[in-house]
């Protein structure tokens, strides 16, 4: 059929990759591992409705990349994943593996590789938790990578190769640009929109990074001027560091200076108190051993007063005691006795009681025997109650009375607990009271004994005052004398010191010019490095360069350095060793080296020049005379003239016999030559042209250095005379200026000691008056307090009693009413009981005789408590006639116990008056030993306030030398210590710690900066101290300094123009990529239209045959120039007009399809095609013309079908049945039928 169509041969093939296998696990309704193998021809797949046909489709699609969960008929993607039975739970994870046979060699990316398996098995799997994993070859790769396996080749899960069920009608009913991508398809253009739309993509990219890169250029530029300040603020910080630390050196080793002198001078002054205090301290000791026999015998006497006011006062609290306790039996007498009135209250009061129950046992048994009669006689009730309710009436009356006398006896108890808490209060304070006057009269005792040697003393003090005022005046005056006279000396000094100094600064000058010169020399600067490399090196051991061993006068300087411009930098020795020579050679075969082996001797004719004046270079130069005789032939033939011009050189005599003439100013050069003449008309360049130059500068400034050596060694023995002198009275102002600051710390401590010693007297005084009138107070109020307590102990005994009295009532009151209550109770009983009688008249006889026998056991009670009342009284007389013993004793006790105080008061006078003659001694040796303890004291403050300046200078000193080592490494004590000619300071801390650093290989000895001390004048250092402080504001001004400013600017700049670089590569990047758009445009347009065209012509062909007739055309919604257009299809089926597809029916859209389906298959077939139940609308004679197709392409492609149609079915080579014998699981059974 197909052979009416003609050619098969498409556009463009593509290479061909065929299905081997497909195998599933836990997708959809496959729970098991299922494999599918896929043969060349048709494989067809069958079995009934929802047995999972169409899962193997979605399987197909799910593996090649279909990204949509809708086009694989579920929700999610999630829904893949096989979901459980009623009998298997769910999975927790699908996978799907297609092998391809790759047998053409198609070149797919592997991990980071690029091959061409013979084999590709694609693999995917989804976890529940929403994790995919993606591979090719079991190595991971991106889902990217697994649809570009399939970009074009006409299969893939987007293509035209794969029509799922149902879709085969979607085909006809797509819009126009959904066809076109099919069209593409065929074109092999799909690549191209896939790189395209990656170049818009870079294109995106790139434009942002070239806006990033404007903004961090912008960035840059603005930071390149800020590093720029940064770097010269950087440099001034630098030059002020430097002036910083010079300064910082004068004014700080002058601080060291002056600590170091003052420590000197202290320990001198020192030393001299230390004798003073020694002879002072013996003489004190003889007056302290008579002290001390003295104070032993008034240490004997004050143990005697001691012992015998502690007696006296243990004896006074004994008698107070025993007068409290004499006190307390008497109270204690009268309440027994209230006892034993209460007692025998109480047993006249049980007495009538008893009587009372016995009453009342007569009536109950007279009620007994009523009762008995009442059974034969008959009682009337009537009255009887009324009587019981009168005795009731008048019981309430009483039970009232009875709690209010109850409140009364409560408010009277609270009235005691008050009265009873003011007592103890009150015998507290008079406790507290007793101290304070035994403290107080001992205070007093001791102010009045201290008051008797004050006025001695004041006298002396006073006189003492007056003499260090006058001294303090002398000294004032001494001091403003010798300012002036300084301030003299000191204007003379500055002006030496000024001349000194710029004589110096000369000197120091020439010096330096002289070393710079003389170190180039040294350090072969601007030498070729074989040179310099050799002689610095062990090889060259007598050998030197011959530059620096010339010199000459200045005029020549110029001729000379252009004649010997190529001897200069040559190496000679007396002797050579060229064993070492040639041992640096081999070592060092990259640099070059020249040697002046020997000098050949030359004769020359002057007169054979022509020069009127000429001056030989032997004569003009200078050499060492030890190197003269040897080095002198060598500037034989060699000249120095005026001028050479051209004149003057076409006159020489070409026979004439030199080396070489140069003109005066070095421009021109005629050199002579074995070989020719030469002629230089440049001067030369080359750093050996300085070499004569720099000697002759050297002999200049030496003789320069020793003229003014010697101006300023005459200039100092007059200047080191006024310092000396200077310095001389800046001492003796010094030590005036220290004597006057003791002077006034003196008077100002004696001042004060007297002031505070007179205050203290009026103090005493004011103390004493006070102690006494607080002594006359307490005692006032002691009397008082002991009135209130008298008071308050009848106040107590009189609320006792009363409520003694209260509960006596009470108690009357209460036993009356609880008789009362009885009776009425009893006669309410008997009442309720003699109406029962009558009906039970032996329960009432039992109660009566119960009723008597509770009586007979009330008073057998109350007996027992009238026995124990007569005891009590027993025991209370007993106890109140001890007491009555006792207070008689102590009543006699107390009366002896006055008497021994009395004795013992007068004791205790007789031995304070001899203490009293003591004490006058011991103050007399007490005042001569102040006297010494004044001195000494002074010595000692003075010592002190010398030891406390030593240690601030020791302090002050250690500070300064370690902030100047650790900021320059230099030691301020040594030189210093050197200038004064102290070489061992004792007393200075020890500081080798931080001459010393720690290493991996221990402590290290930091190397030390020499620094040579110079003395001058305070006021020069003033100013040194106000400079360094005006250039360390300024550069603290400066804020903080960017020490790598100038690096940083490097840096930055560097950054910036690679930045500028990259931003026009960027740029060209960026016109590439549209360049390469452009091209794919024109490219996927020519190739679009040569596919339209030809797709187009097989589906006109194909639609007659399939139809039997009819005709249909694809035509472009569009101009080919639009990227957008559409495809759309016309058709007219055999007997009807031309129509859109839209309007067919089912059956007609369905072949439609499959025509452009296989005009597009014989274009480019794909090398596989799976076709769900496509034939599902066709009828018997379309399945025919459909088979056939599908037989004749099966050459060509893999078919797999899915379909229910028994004809499509036996034209299968292989045949696949889907059941589900178990509800939910899919089983696949294969079946070779061919």
């Amino acid at each position: 059929m197909l052979r009416k169509i003609g050619n098969l041969k498409g556009l463009s093939q593509g290479i061909k990759v065929k299905l081997k296998r497909l195998v599933v696990h836990g997708f959809k309704s496959f729970k098991d591992r299922t494999t599918i193998h896929f043969e060349d021809g048709i494989t067809g797949i069958v079995g009934p409705n929802g047995c999972g046909k169409s899962n193997v489709v979605d399987a197909l699609f799910w593996v090649m990349g279909e990204q949509s969960a809708k086009h694989l008929r579920g929700t999610s993607m999630k829904d893949v994943i096989f979901s459980g039975s009623s009998k298997y739970k769910p999975a927790s994870w699908a996978e799907v593996t297609l092998v391809l046979d790759n047998h053409e060699g198609k070149h797919i990316h592997i991990g980071q590789k690029v091959a061409s398996p013979s084999e590709i098995q694609l693999t995917r799997k989804l976890y529940r938790n929403g994790e995919s994993e993606f591979r090719i070859n079991s190595m991971p790769c991106r889902l990217k990578d697994i649809q570009e396996v399939f970009m074009d080749t006409g299969a893939g899960a987007k293509s035209y190769s794969i029509i799922a069920q149902g879709e085969i009608n979607k085909l006809i009913q797509a819009k126009p640009l959904e066809r076109r991508t099919m069209i593409e398809e065929v074109a092999g253009i799909t690549k191209f929109k896939a790189r395209r739309k990656e170049s818009l993509k870079k294109i995106e990219q790139t434009q942002t990074n070239l806006k990033r890169l404007a903004d961090i250029k912008t960035e840059i530029e603005s930071n390149l001027s800020f590093l720029q300040k940064q770097a010269e603020k950087a440099n001034r910080a630098k030059t002020l560091k430097e002036k910083i630390k010079n300064y910082e050196l004068i004014v700080h080793s002058h601080k060291v200076y002056n600590c170091l002198k003052n420590l000197k001078d202290g320990e001198i002054t020192i030393n001299q108190s230390i004798i003073d205090l020694q002879t002072w301290k013996t003489e004190k000791d003889k007056l302290e051993l008579e002290t001390q026999k003295d104070a032993i015998k008034k240490t004997e006497l004050t143990e005697k007063i001691d012992a015998g006011q502690a007696e006296y006062n243990k004896i006074s609290r004994d008698l107070a005691a025993k007068e409290e306790r004499l006190k307390f039996l008497k109270e204690n007498s009268g309440a027994k006795e209230k006892e034993i009135k209460s007692r025998e209250n109480d047993i006249a009061e049980v007495k009538p009681v008893i009587e009372e129950r016995n009453i009342k046992l007569s009536e109950l048994k007279e009620t007994l025997s009523r009762i008995q009669n009442l059974e034969e006689e008959g009682v009337d009730f009537t009255t009887w109650e009324k009587e019981l309710e009168e005795m009731k009436l008048g019981l309430d009356g009483k039970i009232a009375k009875l709690e209010t006398l109850d409140e009364k006896i409560k408010e009277k108890t609270e009235e005691i607990s008050v009265v009873e808490r003011e007592l103890i209060k009150n015998t507290s304070l008079n406790e507290e009271y007793f101290f304070q006057l035994e403290r107080t009269d001992k205070e007093i005792e001791e102010l009045e004994k201290n008051a008797f040697g004050f006025s001695d003393e004041i006298s002396q003090e006073r006189e003492s005052v007056n003499k260090s005022k006058k001294y303090l005046d002398e000294l004032e005056d001494q001091k403003e004398s010798l300012s002036k006279k300084i301030e003299k000396n000191r204007k003379i000094y500055t002006n030496q010191e000024e001349q000194k100094r710029i004589q110096e600064k000369e000197l120091t000058q020439i010096n330096s010019n002289m070393s710079s010169l003389e170190n180039l020399n040294n350090s072969f600067e601007g030498i070729e490095e074989g040179a310099s490399h050799f002689l610095r090196s062990d090889f060259s051991k007598d050998l030197k360069l011959l530059g620096p061993l010339f010199e000459c006068d200045d005029k020549y300087t110029k001729a000379v350095e252009s004649l010997l411009c190529e001897i200069s930098e040559t190496v000679w020795g007396t002797e050579y060793s060229f064993e070492n020579i040639f041992s640096w050679l081999k070592d060092n075969n990259s640099m070059g080296l020249d040697l002046l082996l020997k000098i050949k001797v030359s004769s020359t004719n002057v007169a054979d020049l022509g020069f009127s004046e000429i001056y030989a270079l032997e004569d003009i130069l200078n050499i060492d005379a030890k190197y003269k005789a040897q080095l002198t032939p060598l500037f034989k033939g060699c000249y120095i003239v005026p001028e050479l011009s051209a004149e003057n050189i076409s006159k020489i005599n070409e026979d004439s016999n030199f080396k070489a003439l140069v003109s005066l100013d070095g421009e021109v050069l005629v050199k002579n030559r074995e070989e020719g003449t030469y002629l230089s008309l440049r001067p030369l360049r080359n750093h050996s042209q300085g070499i004569i130059e720099r000697n002759n500068k050297i002999s200049l400034l030496n003789a320069e250095l020793k003229e003014k050596e010697t101006i300023l060694g005459e200039f100092i023995p007059g200047f080191e005379k006024t310092r000396e002198e200077l310095l001389e009275n800046e001492k003796f102002l010094e030590s005036v200026r220290t004597q006057l600051t003791d002077a006034k710390t003196d008077h100002a401590a004696k001042s004060s000691s007297f002031e505070m010693r007179l205050k203290n007297i009026q103090s005493n005084s004011e103390r004493l008056e006070t102690l006494k009138d607080r002594k006359n107070d307490i005692s006032g109020k002691k009397v008082t307090v002991l009135e209130l307590e008298e008071k308050l102990q009848k106040e107590l005994a009189e609320y006792i009693d009363k409520r003694e009295e209260l509960k006596a009532s009470y108690k009357n009151q209460d036993e009356q009413i609880g008789l009362e209550k009885m009776t009425y109770e009893k006669g309410r009983d008997d009442f309720y009981k003699n109406k029962l009688e009558l009906s039970s008249y032996e329960d009432r006889t039992k109660d009566l005789i119960s009723q008597i026998e509770d009586i007979n056991n009330q008073i057998t009670r109350l007996n027992v408590r009238l026995e124990k009342d007569n005891d009590k009284i027993i025991e209370e007389k007993e106890v109140l006639e001890d007491i009555a013993g006792e207070i008689t004793t102590l009543g006699e006790s107390n009366k002896e116990i006055a008497n021994t105080l009395n004795n013992k008061k007068d004791v205790l006078g007789m031995i304070k008056d001899e203490l009293e003659e003591v004490m006058k001694i011991i103050s007399k040796s007490d005042n001569q030993v102040k006297v010494l303890d004044k001195k000494m004291a002074k010595a000692d403050k003075d010592v002190a306030q010398i030891q406390v300046k030593l240690t601030q200078y020791i302090d002050e000193e250690e500070s300064v030398v370690k902030n100047i080592f650790e900021k320059h490494h230099i030691d301020l004590r040594e030189s210093v210590g050197s200038f004064l000619e102290m070489k061992n300071i004792g007393q200075l801390h020890d500081m080798t710690a931080i001459f010393q650093m720690e290493t991996e290989f221990g402590p290290e000895e930091i190397q030390k900066v020499s620094y040579e001390f110079k003395k001058r004048a305070p006021g020069e250092v003033k100013d040194f101290e106000g400079k360094l402080n005006k250039n360390k504001k300024e550069f603290y001004q400066l804020g903080d300094i960017n020490w790598q400013a100038i690096k940083d600017y490097e840096k930055q700049k560097r950054r910036f123009d690679f930045l500028r670089e990259q931003e026009q590569e960027l740029i060209s990047s960026l016109e590439d990529l549209e360049k390469a758009i452009e091209h794919i445009d024109f490219k996927s347009k020519e190739r679009f239209k040569i596919a339209f065209d030809e797709v187009k012509g097989k589906f006109q062909r194909i639609f007659p045959i399939i139809f039997g007739g009819g005709n249909a055309d694809l035509r472009l919604v569009g101009s080919f120039e639009d990227p957008e257009c559409g495809v759309d299809i016309v058709a007219q089926p055999p007997g009807k007009k031309m129509q859109n597809v839209t309007l067919m029916s089912g059956g007609e859209k369905a072949l439609t399809a499959v025509c452009l389906i296989f005009a597009i298959f014989l274009i480019k077939p794909s090398p596989f095609v799976l076709l769900d139940e496509v034939d599902a609308p066709l009828d018997e004679a379309n399945v025919g013309r459909f088979n056939e197709l599908l037989k004749e392409l099966s050459n060509q492609s893999q078919f797999i079908l899915i379909t229910h149609n028994k004809k499509t079915m036996s034209l299968n080579d292989t045949l696949y049945g889907i059941t589900m014998q178990e509800p939910g699981v899919s089983k696949c059974v294969s079946v070779q039928i061919q």
